[in-house]
């Protein structure tokens, strides 16, 4: 969605966080923040929302961020200080994270161990920040549970969490004990959809079940939204999952 479009469609469907996907490929790092603040007017407070990083601003194009858990120390040393810019950009905007790729090279234990110290790493430097530092199921061994909360468990560190999405999952693991399993360790929560029926229910994941076990590990945070589906357009389909979701509280409020 058009970021020109986002705060008036957010107020429009009551809404009120977001999550900020910079735009790398058009706007240059300086100009970005107020962009955003003046054009949006995001003056929302404090854990309403969180950066989420994938890219780095290239020239003129889009280009991956380095790997926080590059076997080559020096480069990932760099990549963690490439982290550092978008640490202020989030305490400037009032988010309460930032969301990173764990991504590495090597066996699972070498990339265990080099995940975690990247993180552990810019963790540490968040905190200054008061800041966390969160990774989401985003492919790779970051959509193995056991992988990613080992990961996390290593780091140890209070700021430094996970980010469960419904979806991103490989289809042998168990989506809801996975998200069972990251929900440890949550500091957000991302409810994928991808079509409904015409009772409103999500037809590949159980909504449901889904958000009993958010409940029941004691989260009461923000959930975002996040439709990859194709029948419906992308605002109808960010709508029909919030519909879902308020139909889950009230249940939840009646039970």
């Amino acid at each position: 969605m058009e970021s020109t479009l986002i705060t008036p469609f957010l107020s429009q469907v009551s809404l009120n966080n977001r999550q900020v996907i910079p735009d790398f490929g058009r706007t240059p790092f300086g100009n970005l923040l107020p962009e955003i603040q003046d054009r949006d007017n995001l003056r929302y407070s404090h854990n309403q929302f969180h950066i989420m990083l994938d890219q780095e601003d290239g020239i003129g194009a889009r280009q991956p961020l380095d790997q926080l858990g590059d076997p080559d120390s020096q480069k990932r040393t760099q990549a963690i200080t490439n982290h550092h810019k978008w640490v202020g950009a989030a305490k400037f905007l009032g988010c309460h994270s930032i969301r990173v790729n764990a991504a590495s090279k090597g066996s699972n234990e070498e990339q265990l161990k080099l995940a975690a110290d990247g993180l552990r790493q810019l963790s540490e430097y968040a905190a200054g920040y008061k800041l966390n530092v969160i990774v989401e199921n985003h492919g790779g061994l970051s959509s193995n549970p056991q992988w990613l909360t080992s990961v996390i468990e290593k780091v140890n560190l209070p700021n430094c969490g996970t980010l469960p999405d419904f979806g991103n999952f490989p289809d042998e693991v168990d989506r809801y004990q996975a998200v069972k399993k990251m929900m440890s360790y949550a500091k957000a929560v991302s409810a994928k959809s991808y079509d409904f029926d015409e009772k409103g229910d999500e037809t590949k994941i159980d909504y449901y079940r889904m958000m009993k076990i958010v409940l029941d590990a004691g989260y009461h945070g923000y959930v975002g939204i996040e439709y990859e589906g194709e029948r419906l357009s992308e605002n109808d389909g960010i709508v029909a999952t919030k519909r879902l979701l308020e139909k889950i509280q009230q249940q939840s409020i009646k039970a």
